[in-house]
């Protein structure tokens, strides 16, 4: 019986991690005050809830009947929650719009400080492809890219690439600091204000955008950017003069 018991646990333990992956990068992918907001009031109930269940004991005699109804309510309810999620979430305005520039069009240029006081211009990188990431410390997504950003100004950097990193912490330099000295980026940081967000139609986290040599954006990626694709399409920029 001990054996069926932890067999179980695992079981509700392995839906918990799911639920808690896809929640966690539908939060990410959220204005940050709105992320905020919303991690309190819907996803931290939501994670006891479903943990609660998780943790629970069960006396289990056997493989049918009560086991199976009790499997089939926990199913319920891990479904139940995620969707009720779903909903408060589309209720709320909560996904991107997704109004960032159209391909083709110069990207709105800007210039903004980096975390010595240097100031970095966009405008300054033309003949470079640029790497245009707008991020924040308490995106997990974000989280996932920034070292894949580093890995790439490092091989292509030779090639022409220049990665610029615009952050969209509420606190700026409070948040951002203490992060740039654990994880080592390689490449200038920006804060982000709302004005440069709304001209670049920034509404959710992570976006990338791609500039090419002219300054003019060729591609727009509101979300996580799948490595492998993202790295043909710098590329294939790189090789444009």
């Amino acid at each position: 019986m001990i054996s069926q018991d932890l067999t179980l646990q695992a079981i509700l333990s392995n839906g918990v991690a799911t639920v808690r992956q896809t929640l966690g990068r539908m939060f990410s992918a959220m204005a940050a005050e709105k992320a905020k907001k919303w991690r309190k009031l819907v996803l931290t109930p939501v994670f006891a809830i479903v943990q609660s269940c998780a943790t629970s004991s069960f006396s289990i005699e056997s493989w049918s009947g009560e086991v199976t109804m009790r499997m089939n309510k926990l199913a319920a309810l891990v479904v139940g929650t995620t969707l009720l999620c779903l909903l408060l979430i589309s209720a709320t305005g909560l996904k991107g719009s997704n109004t960032s520039p159209a391909s083709g069009k110069v990207a709105p240029d800007f210039t903004l400080q980096d975390s010595e006081g240097a100031s970095v211009n966009l405008s300054a990188y033309k003949g470079r492809v640029v790497l245009l990431d707008f991020w924040a410390t308490w995106c997990h997504g974000c989280q996932t890219e920034i070292p894949w950003y580093v890995e790439f100004q490092n091989r292509y950097k030779s090639r022409g690439l220049a990665a610029i990193g615009v952050s969209m912490d509420d606190d700026g330099w409070k948040s951002v600091k203490p992060f740039l000295q654990q994880n080592k980026l390689n490449y200038p940081v920006v804060i982000g204000n709302q004005a440069l967000a709304k001209v670049y139609g920034v509404d959710a986290l992570p976006v990338t955008l791609l500039i090419d040599r002219q300054g003019k954006i060729v591609r727009t990626h509101a979300g996580m950017v799948d490595k492998s694709s993202f790295e043909h399409e710098i590329q294939a920029l790189l090789r444009e003069k």
